[in-house]
């Protein structure tokens, strides 16, 4: 198996992880009593899982640019450069979205949303060593 291949195969069980969570909050919203909790963890999750896209395109990028493979245009590096800012201008819409609109998006689980890739992310990892070995 080379290198793409694993690449191919954790990306893929990443993304599993991540659809079976979006598909369970969706689920949780509407079956159980407390909608605002699911839908707050929904879009946190949905806004961390753009972070997480845009620090995977900006590594990408810069490991392109580093390695030749890719000449640079202006544009791209100008998205490297404000991919930050785009993060954090994200976390800021998902938090005063939960703050206009406290009876409908909770926002404490908006924030446990966002750190929710973290927890998906983690556990990827201890599944990945384990087949390992």
């Amino acid at each position: 198996m080379n290198n793409y291949d694993f690449h191919w195969q954790q990306n893929e069980t990443i993304y599993d992880y991540f659809s079976y969570c979006l598909g369970g909050n969706d689920y949780l919203f509407f079956v159980t009593p407390y909608p605002d909790v699911f839908l707050g963890l929904t879009i946190g999750f949905l806004v961390s899982y753009l972070n997480l896209l845009t620090i995977y395109q900006k590594t990408s990028l810069i490991g392109r640019i580093a390695s030749n493979l890719q000449k640079h245009s202006m544009i791209s590096v100008l998205f490297a450069g404000f991919s930050y800012a785009i993060r954090i201008s994200l976390v800021i819409l998902a938090l005063f979205v939960a703050m206009q609109f406290p009876d409908e998006v909770n926002l404490i689980s908006v924030i446990a949303g966002i750190s929710l890739v973290y927890v998906i992310i983690f556990v990827d990892t201890i599944t990945q060593s384990g087949r390992k070995r």
